[in-house]
């Protein structure tokens, strides 16, 4: 099958005022990543992030870290100026936003530009995605990356092109050096292009250069994988934490951030996108669909969150938004996107109106009551310290981030000195210490004890009900999270 003729492609160069409308409003929601940035307490990946930056840089996503470092260096992190929370997280936060009109650019070729912003602005209302933009960590810069290269990859399919279909594989190679994650879109953007024909539609495209490109990097992907995976899954699974499999976390974390409100919107979507042989409605389900069940099988031999998927959320976004382009017609034409009637364009513009209004609802939710979503460390560690006698012994969890707030000019804060790091391996060491007559302070996060082994939680849980009491406590709950953080005395 021949590529798509001009009448059978998306009407991209038509002005469209309500596209226009959806992106600009997406471009300046999107600048609520800048709000309250540095009002919230670190959290533990987000000290390990400045740490490993400067001084451990680990293999497996080498362009994250030293993106990172760059970034660090040129706040002056060599010359003794720590970077603050507000400096630690602008860089992700700019990422955050950049990838709103990323999203728009990556879709519009292949879906229209109505569906494109649509896209975009249900991305820029994501809590999930406010979430990220607000971290020290690489999920944003992924998520560009993987933006610019399923970019090229629609583009070098909808426009038969070798060359650019080449340039969005080896993009999402460069986006795993960043997080080794990216190449689960790359890979499940790939086998989208042999899936969706399943359908009885045909990707465009499929039958000139890119399948010969397909072809070729597929070797090569195969190659590199066999070579890279065992690295990665030896420095991953040999994390303690994340060494054990289990599937539900996952689904749990995936459901969490995909509201039901976009979930049923996507759910929706693909079943109109299969209806009517919407070819980039079915690309996105397919690559999406891969992704996840890709991700579940990993979940069974090793703890994955949903925020190693944080990659797919703009695919997510588009499918949610693909009603935008379908026509009322039983029978549309095939890839015709942005031609709808005045009451199906209504309809699919009040169906993304409850989608964005939903998640512009969670957003302002997680700017006021929820806090950030952040335990309040930074609060509870200055709390202990401006009360406690140097004689005086500090037991916490999330230790990087007691020595962030604790030591003010230190760097290499995985080197924690300022209190007992108090976790699962050392569970039994504040009941040592309880036999000599000195004052400890203990600054713990309760939701954390489920890690531990039920022998060590009892103990400690124990120690805490007999022998201490409760000072100070900073309530935050978020649904079914408990993030408080609370600070117990022993005298």
């Amino acid at each position: 099958m021949a590529a798509p003729s001009p009448t059978q492609r998306p009407q991209n160069s038509e002005r469209d005022p309500i596209a226009t409308a959806l992106l600009v409003a997406a471009c300046l929601l999107g600048t609520l990543v800048f709000v309250r940035l540095g009002e919230w307490s670190l959290w533990i990946d987000e000290a390990f992030a400045l740490s490993d930056s400067l001084f451990r840089s680990p293999k497996n996503n080498p362009l994250g870290y030293w993106i990172f470092e760059r970034y660090f260096e040129m706040m002056g992190a060599r010359d003794g100026i720590r970077p603050d929370e507000f400096t630690m997280r602008f860089l992700p936060a700019l990422l955050g936003w950049l990838g709103v009109p990323l999203t728009f650019w990556a879709f519009y070729p292949a879906a229209g530009k109505r569906v494109a912003a649509g896209a975009a602005l249900i991305l820029a209302v994501s809590a999930w995605h406010l979430y990220w933009s607000q971290n020290a960590r690489f999920y944003t810069l992924v998520q560009d990356l993987v933006l610019v290269a399923s970019g090229l990859c629609l583009r070098g399919f909808w426009q038969s092109s070798a060359i650019k279909l080449s340039a969005g594989l080896l993009a999402f190679g460069v986006a795993s050096l960043a997080h080794p994650t990216a190449a689960i879109v790359g890979a499940a953007l790939f086998l989208a292009a042999f899936v969706v024909p399943l359908f009885k539609v045909q990707v465009p495209g499929m039958d000139g250069p890119p399948r010969k490109t397909l072809y070729l990097f597929g070797v090569v992907g195969l190659i590199g994988l066999a070579l890279w995976a065992p690295q990665v899954w030896s420095t991953w699974n040999g994390d303690a934490a994340k060494g054990v499999g289990d599937p539900a976390h996952l689904v749990l974390t995936f459901g969490f951030f995909v509201t039901p409100v976009l979930g049923a919107a996507a759910l929706f979507a693909a079943h109109q996108a299969v209806t009517t042989k919407n070819t980039i409605g079915i690309f996105a389900l397919a690559t999406i669909v891969a992704s996840v069940l890709a991700a579940l099988a990993t979940a069974f031999f090793a703890r994955v969150s949903a925020q190693y998927l944080f990659g797919l959320l703009p695919w997510i976004a588009l499918l949610a938004a693909m009603p935008l382009g379908t026509r009322s017609a039983k029978k549309p034409a095939n890839n015709q996107a942005d031609q709808s009637t005045p009451q199906a364009s209504a309809l699919s513009l009040g169906l993304l109106a409850v989608v964005a209004l939903s998640g512009l609802t969670q957003e302002v939710l997680y700017l006021t009551v929820r806090q950030g979503e952040r335990p309040k460390w930074r609060e509870a560690y200055r709390y202990v310290w401006n009360h406690r006698a140097p004689s005086d012994q500090v037991f916490g969890m999330a230790g990087p981030v007691a020595e962030y707030y604790l030591e003010p000019r230190k760097l290499e804060v995985r080197d924690v000195r300022g209190v007992t790091y108090l976790t699962k391996f050392n569970a039994l060491e504040p009941g040592k210490w309880a036999r000599f007559n000195r004052k400890s302070w203990f600054v713990l996060n309760r939701e954390e004890l489920y890690d531990w082994p039920a022998e060590s939680r009892a103990k400690f849980t124990e120690l805490l009900s007999q022998d201490c009491r409760l000072v100070k406590s900073w309530p935050l709950f978020v649904e079914s999270r408990d993030l408080s953080v609370e600070v117990y005395v022993r005298d």
